[in-house]
């Protein structure tokens, strides 16, 4: 789809207004370490995404024209600089951040759970526990055999400080454990969680404190740590969806917002079309494209899945159709597969 022409001075406007809306919002936040966008607009010492900037600008959805040559050509024939975003700063989204679970305590949380690769995790931990010592007799301790373990099967739980405390040990002892494989697989699952090994070994060497913390060295160790992490950035409270007086202020902005009257009456008129329309004008292949293409209830987001493949089976456009039709049910039941499997033509 050919991007509609606006000026430079309506372009320079939808920044401002990412800049307010949008920037700080969750999902824009740190847009710029998704790997999903790798090229942006620079302006003014900030960094822009292109095809969003784009649609604010023009008023199409993202989903109905193309990132990389097509909108960074269309920015940049209106005098702004499109550049890549390094590789480096889009892989940064796979760094663990960690916080105390307290002040007062050594016990870590992960932040950023969702960047947390567990394939990655749990090959590594394999591969500490599989990993032989010279010395047989010397075994895995139960907060790295059972303590880690459960920490890794629920991520979302504090790791102990007895964990962490001791799986370093394996690479911060005696050269005989350091350089030994065991203290080397434990230095790689250590660098897969943290960013950086503590200066010196972080619990007493007496027998029976292993697993105890220093402070003053945990401190030289966290401090170096949270550096390398970059600051904590708070995610806002969610919102209840499930309360009626919180919807109805969500409400109420929305029709604050002068933006809503165009797209209310858009919907509006594109919701009476589909609710008049019959079974028959329902299996059209343009009413599926329309449906799926051109609404303005589900045109937003970022990247374009096609269902051109889909839709030109007439069967699918069929059973569409059909199933539109159906009353909801009055209580919810397990969802069940499509009949005869017409998901096939998703993957052709």
């Amino acid at each position: 789809m050919a991007i509609p022409e606006v000026s430079p001075a309506v372009l320079q406007e939808a920044m401002h207004r990412f800049d307010k809306e949008l920037r700080n919002t969750p999902y824009w936040a740190h847009w710029q370490q998704d790997d999903t966008y790798k090229y942006a607009i620079q302006e003014n010492g900030r960094l822009y995404p292109v095809k969003q900037i784009v649609s604010l600008a023009t008023g199409i959805p993202v989903a109905t024209f193309h990132g990389g040559d097509q909108a960074n050509g269309y920015v940049e024939a209106r005098g702004f600089n499109v550049v890549e975003i390094p590789p480096e700063e889009r892989s940064r989204s796979s760094i663990l951040k960690w916080d105390r679970v307290a002040p007062e305590s050594f016990d870590l949380k992960l932040v950023n759970i969702n960047s947390l690769d567990l394939n990655r995790l749990r090959s590594l931990y394999e591969t500490f526990l599989s990993t032989k010592w010279a010395d047989s007799k010397l075994g895995i301790n139960r907060y790295l055999r059972e303590d880690l373990r459960s920490w890794i099967d629920s991520p979302t739980k504090p790791l102990g400080s007895r964990v962490y405390v001791t799986l370093s040990n394996w690479f911060l002892s005696i050269d005989a454990f350091k350089n030994d494989p065991r203290g080397k697989a434990a230095g790689e699952l250590w660098d897969f969680l943290f960013l950086c090994h503590p200066s010196d070994r972080l619990s007493p060497t007496e027998g029976g404190r292993n697993h105890e913390i220093i402070p003053e060295r945990f401190n030289r160790w966290w401090a170096e740590q949270q550096t390398l992490q970059g600051p904590m950035n708070q995610m806002p409270p969610l919102i209840d969806l499930s309360s009626a007086e919180v919807l109805r202020r969500l409400y109420g902005e929305f029709l604050k917002d002068a933006r809503s009257e165009e797209w209310w009456s858009n919907l509006t008129a594109f919701l009476e079309v589909i609710a008049h329309a019959s079974e028959k004008e329902r299996a059209t292949l343009e009413f599926q494209a329309k449906l799926w293409e051109e609404n303005p209830v589900s045109a937003v987001g970022q990247g374009f899945i096609s269902v051109d493949k889909a839709i030109k089976e007439q069967e699918v456009r069929n059973w569409v159709a059909s199933k539109s039709l159906e009353r909801l049910p009055e209580t919810l039941k397990q969802p069940r597969g499509l009949p005869n499997s017409p998901t096939k033509w998703w993957n052709a």
